[in-house]
């Protein structure tokens, strides 16, 4: 079996940490780097600032929920566990909270369209399907080495 390099497993779960601590203060500071934002952008539009800001505001928290599962993945992996059905469940958690993300997004178009907008509907559709697959592939090698520790 290979073992996972130490080194990079920490690095990756600092990173991981620092990204919960920068998604955590944007959504602190979200209504005010909004309306800054937007009254800079669009002096004289008009359009709802409360339904972004929820839309924003839970959409954060969602990524902030997905990067602590990745954090939990990372940590469960660097104690040589990484073919455990929490890993699959986590796993499966991140691609529904992706296309919840990509839902909020949706619902933004109705507030606020920009092309970018578009992309990230496309993005985060994508990275839901791609977890999904990948966490129906970790069940799989999990049933298989259930099956190998039976054998004798």
């Amino acid at each position: 079996m290979i073992k996972p390099h130490k080194g990079m497993l920490q690095i990756a779960a600092l990173m991981f940490v620092a990204m919960i601590a920068i998604l955590t203060m944007g959504a602190i500071f979200l209504p005010v780097w909004l309306k800054s934002y937007l009254s800079f952008l669009y002096e004289h539009r008009h359009f709802n600032y409360l339904a972004l800001m929820w839309i924003l505001f839970f959409a954060s928290a969602q990524a902030i929920t997905m990067l602590i599962l990745a954090l939990q993945i990372i940590l469960s992996v660097s104690k040589e566990k990484s073919f455990v059905m929490g890993n699959y469940h986590r796993l499966r958690i991140i691609s529904y909270l992706s296309f919840g993300i990509m839902a909020l997004f949706i619902a933004c178009m109705f507030v606020y369209l920009t092309p970018y907008t578009v992309v990230f509907i496309g993005g985060t559709a994508v990275l839901g399907i791609i977890v999904m697959i990948i966490s129906n592939l970790l069940k799989q090698a999990i049933e298989i080495q259930e099956e190998n520790d039976y054998t004798v």
